[in-house]
């Protein structure tokens, strides 16, 4: 207790705006065009918070209105538009504005009422804790990355040194108490809104760097306009899966898979009524798909999939149920029945097969559902009809 004495708090109070500011100057320097996902609003709040203790440090020099009444309520929005950034970035849509109404219900109690120290630091403090446990909380699930946890535990923390600090004050038996006076308890709150700035700036910014990558993986590895994987994510993840199987000497099945005539709805009812088609097909194979399958759009209207750890007569009957899905679909825009013709193959556990000779074994029975008729299934060599 005795070394947390020697920090004085005033210095404290010097280091804080500075911090809070010149991390907001960095960030906003920054390319504008990323300042997306609650990064803007999370700027706003971080130089806001650096005024409010800039305002906060002049007490005793400045007018209560400016340095008790306007400084508090400051620090209350300020931290408020900050748990709205980490509502943006997790739940991709910004806050209501509403949350802003206790900074000016305090501004205004703290303007019009006359309140003694201990009453003004019980109301401000807990009023001010609110959004940090908030903070605290919402840090928690904001992604997978390591960052979010000195920033939950900081948040927490603050939010409850806050409430301990107001306590102390309001039940404390000492007549001098001011807003620098250097209890431990307040040094420690102090001390952790310094990290609490750097720490939820920096785990911020990783939060962003985070998702960005994800993004960028998964539009690496998917398809745009379906969401299905694109052929490089299929053929890795398809051999892999073929790895295993014969690890586990389980059998899979890859088929081939061609929406028939389908340049025939881009020609009539034009490309965008095309692009419907092709979402909402490829919604109905998902739906007929198990989780470990692997689907991919190939290429304009064809499509592969991998069916793993199934039998020739169970592939077979999700092929036909595929078959059938799409034959079924009332497509916007579409005036007539869209048909599906699909190439099988299977794979046992002797198989030696690489995905490739697979996917031609599959194409070949494909051709030949094509040329038999359309809107059918071959299962490659024994040429099985649906």
């Amino acid at each position: 207790m005795d070394m947390i004495r020697l920090f004085d708090i005033r210095t404290i109070f010097l280091l804080l705006p500075l911090t809070a500011m010149l991390l907001g100057l960095v960030l906003w320097l920054g390319p504008r065009r990323d300042r997306n996902e609650g990064l803007q609003r999370w700027i706003i709040g971080l130089v806001c918070v650096g005024v409010s203790w800039s305002l906060m440090a002049t007490r005793g020099h400045l007018h209560p209105a400016i340095s008790v009444a306007f400084a508090d309520g400051l620090m209350v929005a300020a931290l408020s538009a900050q748990a709205g950034a980490f509502y943006e970035f997790k739940y991709q849509r910004p806050p209501s504005r509403m949350t802003l109404i206790p900074a000016v219900v305090l501004f205004l109690i703290f303007l019009t009422t006359p309140l003694s120290y201990r009453t003004y630091s019980l109301l401000g403090s807990f009023t001010i804790s609110v959004p940090l446990l908030i903070m605290g909380y919402l840090s928690w699930g904001l992604g997978k990355t390591a960052a979010r946890i000195p920033m939950a535990v900081f948040y927490t923390l603050g939010g409850f040194l806050l409430q301990a600090r107001a306590l102390h004050i309001w039940f404390s038996t000492e007549t001098n108490l001011n807003f620098f006076t250097a209890h431990p308890l307040h040094v420690l709150t102090f001390l952790n809104s310094f990290a609490m700035t750097i720490s939820g700036s920096i785990g911020f910014l990783e939060l962003q760097r985070w998702r960005a990558e994800k993004s960028i993986r998964h539009y690496a590895m998917h398809d745009d306009l379906t969401g299905l994987l694109n052929r490089r994510a299929f053929f890795k993840l398809a051999q892999r899966e073929l790895g295993r199987a014969k690890q586990k000497h389980s059998a899979m099945a890859v088929m081939m898979l061609d929406i028939d005539h389908f340049k025939r709805i881009n020609d009539n009812y034009g490309h965008f009524t095309g692009d419907i088609a092709l979402i909402e097909i490829a919604n109905a194979f998902h739906q007929c798909l198990r989780e470990a399958d692997l689907l991919c759009r190939s290429g304009g209207e064809e499509f592969m999939v991998l069916l793993v750890g199934v039998s020739k007569e169970s592939a077979l009957e999700i092929a036909e149920r595929i078959c059938d899905s799409v034959s079924k679909l009332k497509i916007k825009g579409v005036e007539h029945a869209v048909t599906l013709s699909i190439g099988l193959t299977m794979c046992d556990a002797s198989c030696d097969k690489s995905i490739d000779e697979g996917l031609q074994k599959a194409d070949e029975a494909l051709y030949k559902a094509k040329h038999s008729g359309r809107n059918r299934v071959i299962v490659a060599e024994e040429n099985l009809e649906r």
